[in-house]
């Protein structure tokens, strides 16, 4: 038997709507019981509705009852990395790297 997703799962806008427009909410819903919506992701869908995107009417009303929306704490980019990873992650999020390689030589394009 395959083993169950960690829960809950957060969908971004993409994996909802490409669900949507191939009427799978449903399936989605029943794999992930239930998958969470932020509110950023629920703005998206609707603004899309709001725009013609049609087939996104079917997510719209699935919001709040089977694709529940739930505020999501924002953590720091250190929080996700291992500790041997942390200080490259404090050079990506200060910019630090923009062009240089390990060596800190500046790269040289092939145009």
């Amino acid at each position: 038997m395959a083993e169950r997703s960690p829960s809950p799962v957060f969908p971004d806008t993409t994996v909802v709507s490409n669900f949507a427009s191939t009427d799978g909410l449903g399936f989605l819903t029943t794999v992930l019981e239930p998958p969470v919506v932020v509110p950023t992701v629920r703005d998206e869908i609707e603004r899309g509705e709001r725009a013609g995107y049609e087939y996104l009417g079917v997510a719209v009303d699935a919001l709040g009852e089977s694709l529940p929306i739930r505020e999501v704490p924002s953590i720091g980019l250190s929080c996700l990395v291992s500790n041997a990873s942390r200080s490259t992650a404090k050079r990506l999020t200060s910019g630090s790297m923009g062009g240089a390689n390990t060596e800190g030589t500046t790269r040289r394009s092939r145009a």
